[in-house]
């Protein structure tokens, strides 16, 4: 299952490669569907790895970077990697697979993502591609209704085959799950344009996760697949505010919650949400509340 062998152009159909061209294909490293403790919550979790789940015996209630999502029994939903989720539920027995796209050796060693890792920090090297680098497209959280019926048939079988282990069920196990991003991506692009709300949110979830980038309204209007001045438009008359209000808000928030990191320097807080000038950093901090990063800091100290 190397990712080493160039993969050609070509159309979705269901023997076309995963990706129209580049070197992709899944790698997977954890699937289980063994019953939780009831309730069970996973809260702000950031995983480096897609996350693929068909919840059984019941339904779950989740939250995808900021939007609220209800999964009925049966149904699948897909979380891309770096996204900011919640999962909770209290009666249900998810059936998960996490996995790769791009294969790296140094992938076994990973290290795995509990509850309230929120920030990826140094497991932003580990960070997997997303849908848009690997299809061009944006794909939902949720599968969309004609493949539900598909993907609650193929989770199961997945992770039976994983469980199985070995070379052959192992590359079976993959080749299912390429059949499932297959069928999805195709879903997808015979379902036409993409709805502006889903764009912005999307963009949204990319800005959320390069904070520290210097991720800017350029990058964001990119995501969202608009011009600059289109996307500005679109999104003060969606959201009610500027996309720079947007990502100030955000960088703000994210340097407030580790601000409550005492470990953390100040001056790495503010490289970590996006200023990498420590006096920029703390000039924006103190218009927007009043308080120094340090002096903020003392005041919420538990």
């Amino acid at each position: 299952m190397g990712a080493e062998t160039p993969l050609g152009d070509g159309p979705l159909d269901s023997h076309a490669p995963l990706a129209y061209s580049g070197p992709f294909c899944p790698w997977l490293h954890g699937a289980d569907d063994t019953a939780r403790p009831q309730p069970w919550t996973l809260l702000q979790r950031r995983l480096t790895h897609w996350l693929l789940v068909c919840s059984l015996d019941g339904a779950e209630d989740i939250t995808v970077e900021g939007r609220e999502y209800h999964i009925p029994e049966g149904a699948s939903y897909l979380i891309q990697p770096g996204w900011l989720a919640d999962l909770r539920s209290n009666g249900s027995r998810p059936a998960w697979v996490h996995f790769d796209l791009r294969f790296e050796p140094q992938r076994r060693g990973h290290p795995f993502a509990q509850a309230y890792d929120s920030e990826l920090t140094a497991r932003r090297q580990w960070l997997q591609p997303g849908a848009q680098a690997v299809w061009g497209v944006d794909l939902p959280v949720p599968v969309p209704t004609p493949l539900l019926p598909r993907f609650a048939a193929e989770i199961p079988l997945i992770i039976q085959r994983w469980r199985e282990g070995g070379r052959l069920a192992g590359l079976d196990a993959a080749n299912r799950v390429t059949a499932l991003l297959v069928a999805l991506v195709g879903q997808v692009e015979g379902a036409g344009a993409v709805d502006p709300l889903e764009r912005i949110a999307r963009a949204e979830a990319l800005a959320r996760s390069n904070l520290d980038t210097g991720f800017g309204i350029t990058e964001l209007a990119a995501a969202a697949g608009y011009g600059r001045s289109r996307f500005s438009e679109l999104y003060r008359t969606v959201r009610g505010i500027t996309p720079a209000a947007f990502l100030k808000a955000e960088r703000l928030a994210r340097a407030k919650a580790l601000l409550l990191r005492p470990d953390l320097p100040i001056a790495k807080v503010g490289a970590l949400v996006g200023y990498p000038d420590a006096t920029v950093f703390g000039r924006i901090f103190r218009a927007d509340t009043g308080l120094s990063p340090g002096a903020w800091r003392e005041a919420h100290q538990l």
